[in-house]
């Protein structure tokens, strides 16, 4: 799952994604599930109304996350139309949120609905499969949104592009010391894609030469971010973009061992 933006207040999405859930994804049978960011709308309380309606119906499988950019949101309200709009119209009107209040949160909503947020981490799921992990960040551009709603020591985007390049680095660095196997099937989770197809949108991926890396050393990339539904190769590399959009539900469910991949809609 990526981008489901829960709680946008332009559509109905909790119960959007209540019947998704009720309807689709209980009839499917997986093991783990993985989210690619941006489960929130525009509030921090969006991650536990998010994780709330997920356990109720799939209350003890396992959960991975990582975080997007909306996901370091909070505004009283959302501010619909153009960047530049925006700027005119209104002032920012932020909550009482910093960088350090928001990682606290995260991590109790971590612990509350026994959730595993790959930081720069990894998970065994067997002894042939390891699951990778990082936030990611995209380079910095003073036109977006994020400005108007994340909190200001991050309004730059450097202290979390520089964690995101440490945390990719760190990864790499733990798969060349216990993880060369040819054997192991490497996946990596991340938000941002570190490519487009779109040059107009440059300024909001990831670091390009991120893709180099881990084409070479990941046998799945799985993301989100730009709402493509993505199904390709990078050289060996499997890459997955759910392909979700605000209130149109869509999540890929995927074989590892096989490379088969299902899109349920």
């Amino acid at each position: 799952m990526s981008d489901i933006h829960i709680n946008d207040p332009a559509k109905n999405s909790v119960k959007i994604w209540r019947k998704y859930f009720q309807k689709k994804l209980l009839k499917e049978d997986f093991d783990i599930i993985v989210i690619a960011g941006d489960i929130a709308s525009h509030k921090q309380k969006d991650l536990n109304t998010f994780f709330h309606l997920l356990r109720q119906f799939f209350p003890t499988i396992k959960v991975f996350w990582v975080k997007g950019n909306h996901d370091f949101y909070d505004k009283k309200s959302w501010l619909h139309g153009s960047f530049s709009q925006e700027l005119r119209a209104h002032k920012p009107r932020t909550r009482e949120w910093t960088y350090q209040k928001m990682l606290q949160y995260h991590k109790e909503l971590s612990k509350k609905y026994n959730l595993i947020h790959l930081d720069g981490t990894f998970e065994e799921l067997n002894k042939n499969i390891v699951l990778f992990g990082f936030d990611g960040w995209y380079g910095y551009t003073p036109n977006t949104n994020d400005e108007l709603m994340i909190p200001d020591e991050l309004k730059d985007h450097s202290l979390l592009r520089n964690k995101a390049h440490n945390d990719l680095n760190n990864i790499l660095l733990q798969i060349d010391q216990y993880y060369k196997d040819e054997k192991i099937i490497k996946i990596c989770l991340t938000h941002f894609p570190p490519y487009t197809f779109q040059p107009q949108y440059r300024h909001m991926i990831a670091n390009e030469n991120y893709l180099k890396f881990i084409a070479e050393e990941f046998d799945f990339l799985l993301l989100g971010h730009s709402h493509r539904d993505e199904d390709w190769y990078f050289k060996n590399c499997h890459i997955i973009n759910t392909g979700c959009d605000y209130n149109i539900p869509q999540s890929k469910i995927v074989d590892v061992l096989t490379n088969n991949v299902k899109t349920i809609k």
